[in-house]
């Protein structure tokens, strides 16, 4: 049986896993090798991608065509972390699961206790 040489693989070399993807540009076939996490790389291996939308602050009264969002729930801690004060997933929860919501709602509490931001 012939390797599938398209299928996500680990490179020990550069630490990260990659994957080949096929990409048509004015008519031609190319191939471009994408590497990251491994999240990351089976979003391009499956030419899809995880949605993880969220407010902050400065969001909620604009007219604009698209919403706060990430691709990996790592991200979205990395906002709430960088943002606590003014993070919100307040309408969005269907994205998430109920085990993401219970631990961004207790990071976001920590981080405002430990920053005294609690209104005490």
């Amino acid at each position: 049986m012939k390797k599938n040489k398209t299928i996500p693989y680990y490179s020990k070399k550069n630490d990260k896993w990659r994957v080949k993807i096929k990409m048509e540009y004015k008519g031609k076939d190319y191939i471009q090798t994408e590497e990251g996490d491994l999240e990351y790389v089976v979003c391009e291996y499956l030419t899809t991608s995880l949605y993880y939308p969220f407010w902050l602050d400065e969001d909620r009264d604009t007219d604009r065509d698209f919403q706060s969002h990430d691709h990996s729930f790592n991200d979205v801690l990395r906002w709430l972390l960088h943002y606590p004060e003014h993070f919100s997933i307040e309408g969005f929860e269907e994205y998430y699961s109920k085990q993401e919501i219970e631990l961004l709602q207790k990071f976001q509490k920590k981080l405002l206790e430990d920053l005294g931001k609690t209104g005490e």
